[in-house]
């Protein structure tokens, strides 16, 4: 019986992107398949470049951060220890909530460095490496990230790069707009002016 769940996979990942080339099937991760062999090396590091280069609202995730008890050399007063998990900060505000005043910072290494000497609350997107918790257009766009890499380094035929580059520019824009519409409401869409986005991607328009 055909699965029509739609729950994202690995495997349902990779089966897609093949689908994108019109060469090639792919059924899991493990295939002993020029294909196979080359999204298991790359599956990793093409899902953390989808998820960082957008706020997703699925991989955001809050945390309170403890200052650590060396301080910095320079030019902040506190240092923070940036969760493993996170691939990059979104949000941090003085109290914990979205409308609450910015704080300026600094990333260095695995260090957030500010001005703020307490605890200090973040919003950060991290690695949902967990595929079911992706939403169906943020699966579309990195199946056709997969296809778009994988038609130079296996295919090598510049007319499916230029295919799945298209693919994967739909599918950035329907996702982000949808993505957009998940926001909450309007009180949680202060703009920092510190996220490392302009004003409209904190309300989800960065294209």
């Amino acid at each position: 019986m055909a699965n029509t769940s739609g729950i994202l996979s690995e495997a349902l990942i990779a089966s897609m992107a093949a689908g994108l080339l019109d060469d090639y099937s792919v059924t899991s991760l493990d295939d002993d398949t020029p294909l196979g062999r080359y999204m298991a090396r790359e599956f990793g590091t093409v899902r953390r470049e989808v998820l960082e280069e957008y706020p997703w609202h699925r991989a955001r995730k809050i945390a309170t951060l403890t200052e650590l008890a060396e301080a910095p050399a320079f030019g902040f007063a506190a240092k923070y220890q940036i969760p493993s998990d996170c691939l990059r900060m979104y949000r941090i505000s003085s109290d914990g909530i979205f409308n609450a005043a910015p704080i300026k910072f600094k990333v260095y290494g695995t260090e957030l460095h500010c001005d703020t000497t307490s605890e200090l609350y973040v919003v950060y997107i991290r690695d949902l490496t967990t595929m079911s918790a992706w939403s169906a257009l943020m699966g579309r766009v990195f199946v056709a990230k997969m296809a778009m890499y994988a038609s130079q380094g296996v295919t090598g035929k510049a007319g499916y790069f230029e295919k799945t580059k298209a693919a994967y520019q739909d599918a950035s824009i329907a996702a982000r707009a949808v993505d957009a519409l998940s926001e909450g409401s309007e009180e949680t869409l202060y703009d920092n002016g510190y996220d490392g986005f302009d004003t409209m991607t904190s309300r989800g328009l960065y294209r």
